[in-house]
């Protein structure tokens, strides 16, 4: 059985247990648009980064050639290159792609380091991008020992620990407050208060997120506290979301990649442990005033296991959903990149497409239109659209994953962290 949840926004088939708690976007604002209605793949990342410094080729591992040059082919991607220590560089290598060696760059990490630690700081590198990939995937029992390894729940007053508790909104899944820790020198933090009925899909929803740790994914804090009939969930607090930010005026090209770029990141680290979001939209991208981006609201992830190697269960908000998920077939973590490919969109248009449409007809849509394009191409960049294509393409198993994306030319035209700071406070004073 499937219905469609008008509170949340969100297409939810009952049957699954990775995904019926709706989630955690926790920000300033409510982060709700008014005007909203109601084996796998695995990602193909480098080789180890053992090999890099041997000069082995850097190559994408899992796609054929075919679909590599239909991914990259228009925009000169290089396939293959290698990484080597050099002296003469910036920040002691040569070789990296583009997009790697700006984030070393900006990372704080001295020449003098890079040349005295090269495999370290390599292997650094390669986490901080892609998140280090498991061999093989868990079992069912092991996801959910995982699960329970990361949560600390206590039977206990939350006020004991909190003061200055101010409510930034309520929804369907509960209420959220800003708060301050008694101990000295810990931040605020957003507190969500859900009702104990739900207590088993929020352990399932913020055991998963506490497992995808990333600089680009909120921070949930441990213990959870049970009280009376309610939970309280502490976690990262963030200053607004992506539908806040974007809801009068849509961002420029080079905002729209650092976001996009912010989110692959997540997702990349997500899915090379075979997670998947599933319910990838701008609500649920969360932005601080220092620049950060970050995706929370797990309320829809799911984990792939060697008894379940594709999900069919169709979750997620409408005007967001692939083709294939509307569809009721198997599918992968590309899923999360449609997703995206609609969230840039957002951050282009103000809305996604199809959203003057009632749900239904919108998911009807989806799968018998072609992929959306921009309204006035003209606007943007031969990378920003062939970005955009390669999220959108209707096939799957054509559909460019996470890990791919990252790579991708479109990805060099992002705004420093400094300017997309300056821009976030600048929007978020008028």
């Amino acid at each position: 059985m499937s219905s469609f949840d008008a509170s949340r926004n969100s297409f939810v088939a009952k049957s699954d247990m990775a995904g019926l708690m709706p989630g955690s976007s926790y920000a300033g604002g409510s982060g709700m648009r008014k005007a909203r209605p109601a084996p796998p793949r695995k990602p193909s990342y480098i080789q180890s980064a053992a090999s890099l410094l041997l000069g082995a080729p850097l190559r994408r591992q899992e796609e054929k050639l075919s679909t590599i040059s239909e991914i990259s082919g228009p925009m000169d991607v290089q396939h293959v290159v290698h990484v080597r220590p050099d002296p003469s560089s910036d920040t002691g290598f040569s070789g990296l792609p583009s997009h790697w060696q700006k984030e070393l760059s900006q990372s704080g990490i001295s020449k003098t380091e890079a040349e005295s630690n090269p495999q370290a700081v390599v292997d650094a590198l390669s986490c901080y991008m892609e998140g280090p990939p498991p061999k093989q995937m868990h079992s069912n029992m092991s996801v959910a020992r995982n699960i329970k390894k990361q949560l600390q729940v206590v039977q206990e007053d939350p006020h004991k620990h909190f003061i200055n508790w101010v409510k930034l909104g309520a929804g369907a899944s509960g209420t959220v407050f800003r708060a301050d820790p008694k101990r000295l020198g810990q931040k605020s933090c957003a507190i969500k208060v859900s009702s104990i009925d739900e207590l088993e899909y929020i352990e399932n929803e913020v055991g998963l997120q506490m497992l995808c740790r990333h600089p680009n994914i909120v921070n949930v804090s441990s213990p959870i506290y049970i009280h009376r009939r309610d939970v309280y969930i502490p976690m990262e607090l963030m200053k607004a979301s992506l539908t806040d930010i974007i809801k009068k005026t849509p961002f420029d090209e080079r905002f729209i990649a650092y976001v996009v770029k912010h989110m692959l990141m997540g997702l990349a680290a997500m899915h090379s442990f075979f997670r998947m979001h599933r319910d990838i939209k701008s609500d649920n991208v969360l932005l601080d005033t220092e620049g950060n981006v970050k995706l929370a609201d797990f309320g829809f992830a799911a984990e792939f296991t060697r008894e379940q190697a594709k999900r069919q269960t169709t979750v997620g908000t409408p005007y967001w959903m692939a083709p294939e998920l509307i569809q009721g077939r198997k599918y992968d973590q590309v899923v999360d990149v449609w997703s995206l490919g609609i969230t840039l969109l957002e951050m282009a248009q103000i809305d996604p497409p199809l959203i003057s449409e009632p749900p239904l007809r919108a998911l009807l849509l989806i799968t018998i239109n072609e992929p959306p394009v921009f309204d006035t191409p003209e606007l943007w960049s031969a990378e920003c659209r062939h970005f955009l294509k390669k999220c959108l393409m209707k096939d799957p198993k054509r559909r460019a994953n996470a890990a791919q994306l990252l790579m991708h030319p479109f990805m060099s035209r992002a705004c420093t962290k400094r300017e997309m700071a300056a821009e976030l406070q600048r929007r978020l004073r008028l």
